[in-house]
């Protein structure tokens, strides 16, 4: 399409009338076809670039229209074993198991894969009656300790445990 500019003006009727872009009188309007095709063939390069980057994959062979069987999100990992020396990083204490899971749910989607659920009964540290969501657990040296204290400082709120795998006194807890 060709435009030309028009200045700025006045009407007859004494309004102002702002510079513009006009089309040239005799030039369609309409789109040409040449510019639907680049827009096709544009986002035909996207999707075969997405794929050939492995982006995104296209499902095929039996069973390829069905989702997986579990994904990051949803599978939970399993608590860790009452009688091992390590750390975890409270996030939240819930009486609901469901709201905690799906707290869970939540911080595993935005990147804390490692966190889970524990029932707070099993640990002594830990005042009974409770399902904690948690992230971690970490390994009961230095560099675990480390890296609880850098989980804990990205994470608003938490509290970082120290679940020492031998029973202890609740006295803190009544």
């Amino acid at each position: 399409m060709s435009y030309t500019r028009v200045r700025g003006h006045y009407r007859r009727d004494g309004t102002y009338v702002r510079s513009h872009l006009r089309c040239i009188p005799g030039f369609s309007t309409a789109p040409r076809a040449s510019s639907a095709v680049g827009v096709v063939l544009l986002v035909a390069g996207l999707v075969v670039g997405a794929v050939l980057l492995g982006v995104f994959t296209i499902p095929s062979g039996p069973g390829a229209d069905q989702p997986p069987a579990t994904t990051v999100a949803s599978a939970l990992p399993p608590p860790p074993d009452p009688t091992d020396d390590a750390y975890i990083v409270q996030v939240a204490s819930q009486t609901d198991q469901h709201q905690a899971e799906q707290t869970a749910r939540r911080l595993a989607a935005r990147g804390w894969y490692n966190a889970g659920v524990l029932r707070s009964d099993r640990y002594a540290e830990l005042c009974p009656g409770y399902w904690v969501v948690y992230v971690g657990p970490f390994a009961a040296t230095a560099r675990g300790q480390s890296d609880a204290r850098v989980a804990q400082r990205r994470l608003p709120g938490a509290l970082g445990r120290h679940l020492p795998g031998t029973a202890e006194s609740r006295s803190r807890c009544s």
